[in-house]
């Protein structure tokens, strides 16, 4: 039975990016280490936020995580309350406020001194931070999360030439990148080396519906834990949609040679990665249609409609009427469309 491997991502809101990339990365070293982990990130954006309560409540604590990464650039975050219904906010020495960013950090090196897990990882961005505001306010602000990031980072890492704990630098996205993924595997192969010997018996999360050798055949959604060699290219893909979209443009095309992977990389690469927690905030729940317009004999909009009703899809798009009458809506949607262009 494989064993669980959880990595906390914690960070203020000023290195999304970043976050980005860690899921990313934490999905290409979950395949890798299928048979001996089931790797997962835990990130906020993946957690429910009950409006019962505060949000820090609904973030499990890193201290019940295996490795905590820690990504912070030119801000600390917002305070927290020093204390909400279901737990107490405080910094090691008990100060208040903390923000989250410094509570997780400490939750987790508290832990670490106390029972030696989870293991922490600390990377900081030098890059030249951007100053965006609108008012004096929230000028001063900007200053404000600068000078507390700074008594933070004095306070655990380095204070005035003297370094007290290891931690990373980066400059940009690709060394964020390399940095992490060559530490994390690090630490996951310390877990692994010792699982080797047993891992036929660790493999129940491997692939076992058949040969991971597809040959000619295109790799479908299904197939993700067995498509390998497309991370590059699938980290690119999802990056430049994530970026259309937060510009109003949700859209990308992928051009290729006919046999090239096209259709694989999209289905069992850039799909199966939007579905990683933290990849795209603000999503609650993906579903995915699959068209291919040649495939239904009686044209384009029923094979559009067939797609959208799929198991998959929006199957609910179905009730109260059959998929020739919602294709034939479509087709009549769209003609309208069209004469009032």
């Amino acid at each position: 039975m494989s064993r669980y491997l959880r990595i906390f991502i914690s960070s203020p809101s000023d290195v999304s990016p970043e976050r980005r990339r860690a899921a990313l990365v934490i999905e290409k070293l979950a395949k890798d280490y299928v048979c001996f982990f089931t790797i997962t990130p835990v990130l906020w954006e993946s957690e429910p936020m009950l409006a019962s309560g505060h949000f820090q409540d609904a973030i499990v604590p890193p201290s019940q995580s295996d490795i905590v990464v820690l990504i912070v650039w030119s801000r600390l975050g917002t305070p927290l309350p020093a204390r909400t219904e279901k737990r107490e906010y405080h910094g090691i020495d008990g100060r208040v406020p903390v923000t989250g960013t410094e509570w997780e950090f400490e939750d987790a090196l508290q832990s670490n001194k106390q029972k030696g897990a989870p293991d922490l990882l600390t990377y900081r961005k030098k890059a030249r931070a951007k100053a965006e505001y609108s008012s004096a306010a929230e000028a001063e602000e900007l200053g404000r999360q600068l000078q507390r990031l700074e008594q933070f980072w004095s306070r655990y890492f380095a204070d005035r030439g003297e370094f007290r704990a290891a931690f990373s630098t980066f400059v940009d996205l690709d060394e964020f990148e390399q940095r992490l993924e060559r530490d994390l595997r690090s630490r996951i192969e310390r877990r692994a080396a010792g699982l080797r010997e047993s891992a036929p018996a660790l493999s129940s999360a491997m692939w076992l519906k058949g040969s991971p050798f597809r040959g000619l055949q295109t790799y479908q959604f299904e197939h993700a834990p067995i498509f390998f060699g497309r991370a590059e290219v699938t980290k690119m893909a999802v990056e430049r949609l994530v970026a259309n979209a937060e510009a109003g443009r949700p859209f990308l095309l992928v051009l290729g040679a006919s046999g090239a992977g096209k259709s694989s990389l999209a289905q069992a690469g850039i799909l199966p990665a939007l579905y990683v927690p933290g990849v795209v905030a603000g999503v609650g729940a993906w579903f995915r249609a699959v068209m291919r317009p040649g495939a239904h004999p009686s044209g384009l909009f029923a094979s559009l409609a067939a797609a959208l009703t799929a198991e998959h899809a929006l199957p609910e798009l179905l009730a109260g009427q059959s998929v020739a009458n919602l294709a034939n809506h479509l087709e009549v949607a769209a003609a309208v469309t069209s004469r009032s262009w």
